[in-house]
Protein backbone atom coordinates (compact mmCIF):
# COMPACT_ATOMS: atom_id res chain seq x y z
CA UNK A 1 0.00 0.00 0.00
CA UNK A 2 2.85 2.37 0.78
CA UNK A 3 4.18 1.98 -2.73
CA UNK A 4 0.94 2.66 -4.64
CA UNK A 5 -1.12 4.97 -2.39
CA UNK A 6 -1.17 8.67 -3.19
CA UNK A 7 -3.26 9.82 -0.27
CA UNK A 8 -3.86 8.66 3.27
CA UNK A 9 -4.54 5.00 4.02
CA UNK A 10 -7.10 4.02 6.63
CA UNK A 11 -6.43 0.69 8.30
CA UNK A 12 -8.66 -1.11 10.77
CA UNK A 13 -7.36 -3.36 13.55
CA UNK A 14 -8.28 -4.67 16.97
CA UNK A 15 -6.42 -2.85 19.74
CA UNK A 16 -5.37 -4.24 23.11
CA UNK A 17 -6.34 -0.95 24.78
CA UNK A 18 -9.98 -1.64 25.56
CA UNK A 19 -12.34 -3.47 27.85
CA UNK A 20 -13.32 -5.79 24.96
CA UNK A 21 -9.68 -6.83 24.55
CA UNK A 22 -9.48 -7.64 28.26
CA UNK A 23 -12.58 -9.84 27.94
CA UNK A 24 -11.09 -11.46 24.84
CA UNK A 25 -7.95 -12.45 26.76
CA UNK A 26 -10.02 -13.77 29.68
CA UNK A 27 -12.16 -15.91 27.35
CA UNK A 28 -9.06 -17.30 25.67
CA UNK A 29 -7.62 -18.33 29.04
CA UNK A 30 -10.87 -20.07 29.98
CA UNK A 31 -11.18 -21.88 26.65
CA UNK A 32 -7.53 -22.93 26.66
CA UNK A 33 -7.52 -22.75 22.88
CA UNK A 34 -5.49 -20.21 20.97
CA UNK A 35 -7.45 -17.66 18.97
CA UNK A 36 -7.11 -17.91 15.21
CA UNK A 37 -8.48 -14.54 14.09
CA UNK A 38 -9.43 -11.07 15.33
CA UNK A 39 -6.61 -11.08 17.85
CA UNK A 40 -6.06 -7.67 19.46
CA UNK A 41 -2.59 -6.16 18.99
CA UNK A 42 -0.88 -3.27 20.69
CA UNK A 43 -0.97 0.08 18.88
CA UNK A 44 2.79 0.17 19.44
CA UNK A 45 3.17 -3.08 17.46
CA UNK A 46 0.84 -1.76 14.74
CA UNK A 47 2.88 1.46 14.52
CA UNK A 48 6.16 -0.49 14.30
CA UNK A 49 4.78 -2.67 11.51
CA UNK A 50 3.53 0.40 9.63
CA UNK A 51 6.95 2.05 9.97
CA UNK A 52 8.65 -1.08 8.60
CA UNK A 53 6.29 -0.86 5.60
CA UNK A 54 7.30 2.75 4.91
CA UNK A 55 4.26 4.34 6.55
CA UNK A 56 3.68 6.47 9.60
CA UNK A 57 0.57 6.80 11.76
CA UNK A 58 -0.89 10.26 11.28
CA UNK A 59 -3.91 9.74 13.56
CA UNK A 60 -5.60 7.12 15.72
CA UNK A 61 -9.40 6.78 15.77
CA UNK A 62 -11.10 4.52 18.32
CA UNK A 63 -14.64 3.49 17.43
CA UNK A 64 -15.72 3.47 21.10
CA UNK A 65 -12.72 4.58 23.18
CA UNK A 66 -11.90 2.27 26.07
CA UNK A 67 -14.80 -0.07 25.31
CA UNK A 68 -14.47 -1.51 21.82
CA UNK A 69 -11.28 -3.09 20.53
CA UNK A 70 -12.06 -1.79 17.01
CA UNK A 71 -9.57 0.93 16.12
CA UNK A 72 -8.55 2.79 12.96
CA UNK A 73 -5.22 4.26 11.98
CA UNK A 74 -4.82 6.97 9.36
CA UNK A 75 -1.49 6.25 7.69
CA UNK A 76 0.70 8.37 5.43
CA UNK A 77 3.87 7.62 3.55
CA UNK A 78 6.88 8.09 5.77
CA UNK A 79 9.34 10.77 4.77
CA UNK A 80 12.30 9.27 2.98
Amino acid sequence: MARIARGPIIASFFSTRSFDALLFRARQCLRRQPATDRIPISPRVFERDAREAGLRVHRWIASRPGISKQCYAVLEKAEA
